[in-house]
């Protein structure tokens, strides 16, 4: 009996094996996109994921917004959702508190807010967005 189970564990796997090592490895896939953290060198592997249907669709990448390198004097928009209520008023208070010279626009959102920003949104420096449950 253990000798049954000893070759159905490594049936199992030498299946596991069989299946998920392809998929880990690095593709070129040749479509000129590179994950986050790169730089877009040539030499930059290109990682190719699977859906679960096994589809390859394609992703417009775009790099994220610059950083500031400091807040004080700058206009940022402070989001405060439904879920926030406790941890981000005392935070907009310690950093108007830490930065006199900074004008915080604070927004009250319910969900995520809207998915297109306006151009007051656009018009800011900065945007502080915190979210949990």
């Amino acid at each position: 009996m253990k000798r049954k189970k000893l070759i159905a564990l490594l049936v199992g796997i030498g299946l596991i094996l069989a299946l998920v090592l392809p998929g880990c490895a690095a593709e070129d896939g040749g479509n000129g996109t590179t994950g986050p953290g790169t730089n877009g060198s040539a030499t930059d592997p290109i990682l190719r994921v699977m859906n679960p249907k096994g589809k390859i669709v394609p992703v417009e990448m775009a790099p994220n917004a610059p950083r500031l390198d400091t807040i004080d004097g700058k206009t940022i928009f402070y989001y405060e959702s439904e879920a926030t209520n406790m941890h981000m008023p005392e935070l907009l208070r310690r950093l108007k508190q830490d930065h006199p010279t900074t004008t915080f626009i604070v927004e009250h959102v319910e969900n995520f807010g809207v998915s297109t920003p306006t151009e007051e949104h656009l018009s800011v420096d900065g945007a502080i967005r915190g979210v949990s449950w």
